[in-house]
C-alpha cells in the first residue's frame, strides 16, 4: 500500500504535539524526572532534554527534506526514488513523534517555529537546488549520515542511565542505518554517467 505525504497533515500533528507539550500532565512527568534523576544529575538531565530537542529539529528538518525531495526529483528510476523518500519522510515523521512523547515524559520544552529548526539542528540539511536524482540522493545521503553520527553519539550518552531513551534511540538509529543504505543501493543502481 502506497503511502501519500501530506504536508498540511504533518503541520496539524505538530500543533497537536505543542498542544500536548503544553497541557500534558505534569505529575506523571515529574515522576519520570525524579527517577531519571536518581542515576543521573540534574545537568545531565538537561543535557539529554538538550540533545532531544536538537534531535527534534533535525527529524522535521529531515522530513521536510524528504517531502521536498519527492515533490522535485527528476531522472532516471524516478519512480522508485519517490516511493523510498515518501517512506523515509514518514518514517522521520515517526521519529520526530517518539521524540516529542520522550521529551513531554522529561517535562522537557520543544516548542519551536520551523524558522528555528536550521538553527537548533545539527544536520543542516540543504535546501533543494538540483533535482536530479543523482543530487537528491547525495544530498540525502549526506543526511542520514550525520543522523547516524547524532544518534550513535546520543545512544552512548544515555547507555546504563535511561533505558527508555536508549530504546527509543536504538530504534531510530537502526532507521537512519536503513535509510542510508536504501539511497546508497539506489545511487548504486543509477547507470553510470558517461
Amino acid at each position: 500500500m502506497e503511502r501519500s505525504i501530506n504536508f498540511y497533515g504533518a503541520c496539524i500533528f505538530i500543533l497537536a504535539i505543542l498542544s500536548a507539550c503544553s497541557t500534558g500532565k505534569k505529575e506523571s512527568s515529574t515522576n519520570v524526572t525524579s527517577v531519571l534523576q536518581d542515576k543521573q544529575s540534574k545537568s545531565d538531565v538537561a543535557l539529554l532534554i538538550n540533545k532531544l530537542v536538537t534531535a527534534f529539529a533535525d527529524e522535521w528538518m529531515a522530513s521536510y527534506q524528504y517531502w521536498m525531495a519527492a515533490k522535485l526529483v527528476q531522472g532516471e528510476l524516478r519512480s522508485q526514488v519517490i516511493k523510498e523518500l515518501i517512506e523515509h519522510y514518514n518514517d522521520e515523521m515517526r521519529h520526530a513523534d517518539m521524540i516529542a512523547k520522550r521529551l513531554i515524559e522529561l517535562n522537557g520544552d520543544f516548542r519551536m517555529f520551523p524558522q528555528d529548526w536550521h538553527k537548533i539542528g545539527v544536520c543542516h540539511y540543504d535546501s533543494i537546488t538540483e533535482s536530479s536524482v543523482i543530487s537528491v540522493l547525495n544530498e540525502n545521503i549526506k543526511g542520514e549520515q550525520c543522523a547516524i553520527d547524532f544518534y550513535q553519539n546520543l545512544l552512548e550518552m544515555v547507555k546504563g542511565k535511561d533505558d527508555k531513551t536508549y530504546s527509543i534511540i536504538l530504534e531510530i538509529l537502526n532507521d537512519e542505518i536503513e535509510h542510508k543504505k536504501d539511497l546508497e543501493e539506489l545511487h548504486q543502481a543509477l547507470p553510470k554517467l558517461k
